[in-house]
């Protein structure tokens, strides 16, 4: 037999990676990750005296078989704790 004859390649395998739209960063806040394939787990935190709009520091993400986030987030807005924190107190005194 003659070596010529036969011919050897690799197995070539197609895989379809499916992937959620990319998360934008939160004003304030950040992301755990910035992988978007199906099945990642995404944390979107705000930073220390930030709040997302309905009232919580972080919010948990997941890229479903459909390539959708099984929810949404806001970005982070400031706290009464952090006006607080900056605040500039003025004492008037009545005559």
């Amino acid at each position: 037999m003659d070596a010529d004859m036969y011919m050897y390649s690799p197995l070539s395998v197609c895989v379809s990676v499916t992937a959620c739209p990319a998360l934008p960063v939160p004003d304030d806040g950040g992301l755990s990750t910035n992988l978007a394939l199906v099945y990642t787990v995404v944390t979107v935190s705000c930073n220390e005296g930030f709040i997302h709009l309905d009232g919580v520091t972080s919010k948990t993400l997941l890229c479903t078989e459909f390539s959708v986030w099984n929810d949404t987030y806001s970005n982070c807005t400031g706290t009464v704790r952090a006006f607080l924190k900056y605040r500039v107190i003025v004492h008037v005194q009545v005559l």
